[in-house]
């Protein structure tokens, strides 16, 4: 019998066309790479992850904007917090090779569109 393997849901709470004016064309297989390593990666170290929330936030205080992507994980807050760490090490080095490919204006649009944030389910 074939192995399946559980595909962690993507939630667009944004548009395409919002994702596109912020990052441009240019970026846009970035943010898919950095949604699917997030995906391959909870299924591989077996992470209670819910889902990613896509998000657009604009800072009410300053004039800026980008995309926030949410992990949102089926456990407590402190657990969370861990796999959020192992998370944000393991996608460094990966994405790293990615992002050196890009042009330095491609470079500070990635870097100044898209943040990232975790939570507990029961908090999102």
């Amino acid at each position: 019998m074939a192995e399946t393997t559980t595909q962690i849901p993507i939630e667009w709470r944004t548009t395409q066309e919002v994702a596109d004016r912020l990052l441009g064309r240019a970026n846009r297989p970035l943010l898919e790479r950095t949604l699917a390593l997030v995906q391959n990666l909870a299924a591989e170290r077996k992470w209670p992850l819910t889902s990613v929330k896509v998000t657009h936030y604009q800072d009410p205080e300053v004039d800026w904007e980008y995309l926030l992507l949410v992990l949102v994980f089926d456990c407590n807050h402190a657990v969370s917090e861990t796999l959020w760490e192992e998370y944000r090490n393991v996608i460094e080095e990966d994405i790293e090779n990615f992002y050196q490919a890009l042009d330095a204006q491609e470079q500070a649009i990635f870097s100044k569109m898209i943040d990232y944030e975790f939570g507990s389910d029961p908090q999102f």
